[in-house]
């Protein structure tokens, strides 16, 4: 590929990317006119009303609170209500810890079970003479008195003689 189709080419996209960007112009405007014609303002005096509205909102919740605050009596606790409130926080706290342990501890319980089952196991196996020759009498019997093994060397000469 030549110079001059290198610029061809470049003057091609060029040329498209100017049409597509009157294109989303024109999409940008629109959508621009239906947000106008639904406030009946245009987006910018929408925008602005929208952030007076909240700011004026947001410093009213923040007065009308910090009043609630100042104003607080804490002797409000100590009333009747508050404390059955707390009364029956307490038992259902309490009921719920019972619970929770009773729970844990039967967790506990079924874990130790599942974990020393295999060492039970491997005993077993220890104190099997099938598994442990130290149990098995025959076994114990040629380790303490072991047969004695003779073998004829010239017999067997023929095996380890080679013909060089």
């Amino acid at each position: 590929m030549g110079f001059e189709d290198a610029r061809k080419a470049q003057k091609k996209t060029t040329k498209y990317l100017r049409k597509q960007n009157k294109q989303l112009k024109r999409q940008v405007n629109r959508q621009q006119e239906k947000l106008g014609s639904m406030t009946g303002q245009s987006p910018a005096e929408a925008t602005q009303n929208y952030a007076q509205d909240f700011y004026k909102t947001i410093s009213n919740i923040g007065s009308q609170y910090s009043q609630q605050l100042a104003n607080y009596d804490p002797n409000l606790l100590a009333s009747q209500s508050a404390k059955r409130f707390a009364g029956a926080l307490s038992s259902s706290m309490n009921d719920y810890t019972t619970r929770l342990n009773q729970a844990s501890q039967a967790g506990s319980a079924r874990l130790y079970a599942a974990l020393s089952a295999p060492i039970s196991k491997f005993q077993q196996i220890a104190n099997d003479p099938a598994f442990n020759n130290l149990l098995d009498s025959t076994y114990m019997a040629y380790a303490t008195n072991p047969p004695t093994v003779r073998s004829d060397v010239e017999s067997m000469k023929s095996l380890y003689t080679y013909n060089v």
